[in-house]
């Protein structure tokens, strides 16, 4: 659902918990347009003064949310951070219980599905004493029926000089003031579980200088390097952008050995906690039935975990595709192992398939499909469906406060064996990652973090993937692209995986440090995105790869029943847009609060 911009105020209610607390949320007017590459002068678009007015007027409205959500109520709940209800992939819940197992104060379990439901109860995993103890409180002791108001949270995001995703799920942060709503309600009867967990988010979108693709209208703010084979959008249009989302949605029956049910949550498949190759939380969840056990299978010599899902994806409003039926299927599976007497050891195989939809939603035949053999040659490939697989582990080492981890994925398929053994790098990524907890106490948790992730070209010619007369490699081609599905590998225009696993690569380093007033984070990060266009490729001139180094430091903070999350970070990003000496600084920085 798209928020449509009003020519004035427009107010919209949405009413939280028993006490029927108001939440007030102001519309802007959309920006003006600006000319076809939207270098927005003073003449073609609003001036500075209109946009730092129209800035400061989403910022009151945001702040108004914030004051309104602050506002004192009767404690419904003990204070706590969400661990039975709205946990969110790759959110604090999740990133304080994998740093709690390494340093041995939780118990071993699997980390490779991150969905929600996939463990009933978290707090049945701490075994002793933790900096968040008091956070943590268990709803295994009430039987019976369970209902409970989700504390609501809002988040203001602010981005000074060009866009940048830090995980967002599906809010898109683009430059300016970005403003973000989450709230709903949980309810729980023995194995049915029922939670609806909405987002709303609303962006300034104000401009900013896009990298050239060489299209006009309303393409320039496609892709900057494919613009007609993937819904990746430099900018959502000139205009504010907002949508609301089902967020964390769920219907399940859930069991120790079972669970299945009907969901649009985000989820996270494989180790990698930073950049996820194929299926991660960066783009939200998506509408999807699924089915998988819901504690890991004891079978013996091993143990199994697995989880597949059928679903459909959807797209932006720049998409390639702007005819026709826009809608796709997807079918996905994922089997995690873990071999008895090898502890903390977590090793598996994921694969994504997805292509054209001809149903309002999957057939069987489309749901069973990543259950099926993959392609060997020509003769097998459906060329109106695109693949990814990857194999992935994990190996933790609690005793010693470490763990390590990796994925490796590949996309599309080798025309035969001798092609695979020549070109074993053909449209691949990997990544690698490493935990280590510096310090553990009572009262204080540090981790060191580090990942890295490559999927740029490798030294080979990619399987004769260039021109097709001269052979010769001209167009890098990376992962997440499909000639036919021209959406490619994404949910809405965002991507299902990690941006820099689109033919680029960086890493990332950081420290965090839990106690009991909560967790202050360092981090150091680079990342290389962008390296060819097609402009810059028909002119001949040499190419300088558009960098982004960034350093920033975040802090979470309790309060009472809420808690206080600031972050800042510096960016600058080197050749932007491929121009020599091009250098933009940009400062990202948010503020959110969370509880009554």
């Amino acid at each position: 659902m798209r928020i449509e911009p009003a020519s004035r105020w427009t107010r919209r209610r949405d009413i939280i918990g028993d006490d029927q607390l108001r939440l007030i949320i102001h519309v802007l007017q959309p920006l003006q347009e600006c000319d076809a590459r939207d270098e927005c002068a003073t003449a073609h678009g609003p001036s500075n003064a209109s946009r730092r007015t129209r800035a400061a007027q989403l910022a009151a409205a945001l702040l108004l949310i914030t004051a309104v959500a602050l506002h004192p109520l009767a404690a419904q709940n003990p204070a706590r951070t969400d661990v039975g209800g709205d946990s969110q992939t790759g959110g604090e819940t999740e990133r304080y219980l994998r740093a709690l197992q390494l340093s041995g104060l939780a118990k071993p379990t699997n980390w490779t599905i991150r969905a929600p439901g996939s463990v009933p109860d978290r707090t049945q995993l701490l075994t002793g004493e933790h900096p968040w103890q008091t956070q943590f409180v268990s709803d295994s002791g009430r039987h019976g029926l369970r209902f409970r108001v989700l504390r609501p949270a809002a988040r203001v995001i602010y981005n000074s000089a060009f866009p940048v995703a830090h995980a967002d799920g599906p809010t898109w942060a683009g430059r300016g003031v970005t403003g973000e709503l989450r709230g709903g309600f949980r309810a729980d009867w023995g194995f049915a579980h029922v939670q609806i967990a909405p987002v709303l988010f609303l962006a300034e979108n104000a401009p900013f200088t896009l990298a050239n693709n060489g299209e006009t209208g309303k393409k320039v703010f496609a892709d900057a390097r494919f613009p007609h084979t993937i819904d990746a959008p430099q900018r959502f249009g000139t205009g504010s952008y907002g949508r609301a989302d089902l967020g964390n949605s769920t219907i399940s029956l859930q069991s120790r050995a079972l669970t299945f049910g009907v969901s649009t949550a985000a989820q996270t498949w494989g180790a990698s906690r930073e950049y996820p190759l194929i299926l991660s939380g960066n783009s939200g969840g998506f509408p999807h039935a699924f089915i998988g056990t819901g504690e890991p299978l004891n079978l013996k010599i091993l143990s199994l975990h697995a989880r597949v899902l059928t679903g459909n994806l959807s797209q932006s409003g720049y998409s390639p595709i702007d005819t026709g039926n826009t809608q796709r299927w997807t079918s996905a599976a994922i089997f995690s192992l873990s071999p008895r007497g090898i502890s903390g050891l977590e090793f598996g195989i994921m694969r994504f398939v997805e292509g054209i939809a001809t149903h309002n939603t999957p057939t069987l035949a489309q749901a069973r499909r990543v259950l099926q053999g993959a392609a060997i040659n020509n003769s097998d490939q459906d060329e109106t469906q695109n693949q990814i697989a990857s194999v992935f582990f994990r190996w933790a080492f609690p005793g010693a406060g470490f763990e390590v981890y990796g994925e490796y994925a590949r996309e599309d398929y080798s025309l035969d064996m001798r092609r695979f053994l020549q070109y074993p790098d053909d449209l691949r990524a990997y990544s690698f990652g490493l935990q280590r907890v510096l310090r553990i106490a009572a009262k204080q948790l540090s981790v060191l973090r580090f990942e890295l992730v490559n999927a740029e070209l490798s030294a080979a010619d990619r399987g004769e993937r260039g021109d097709p007369e001269t052979k010769v490699l001209y167009r890098p081609f990376p992962l997440y692209l499909h000639g036919i599905t021209r959406q490619g590998h994404t949910n809405n225009g965002l991507f299902l995986g990690s941006a820099e696993a689109y033919g680029g690569a960086g890493f990332r380093l950081g420290i965090d440090q839990f106690d009991a007033r909560g967790r202050r984070s360092l981090t150091l990060e680079r990342s290389l995105r962008l390296d060819w266009l097609p402009g810059l490729q028909a002119t001949g001139r040499e190419v300088h790869p558009d960098v982004l180094w960034a350093i920033g430091g975040e802090a979470l903070r309790f309060k009472g029943h809420r808690e206080f999350g600031v972050s800042v970070t510096t960016l600058l990003d080197l050749n932007r847009n491929l121009i020599e000496n091009h250098d933009v600084f940009n400062l990202r920085a948010a503020f959110l609060v969370r509880g009554w």
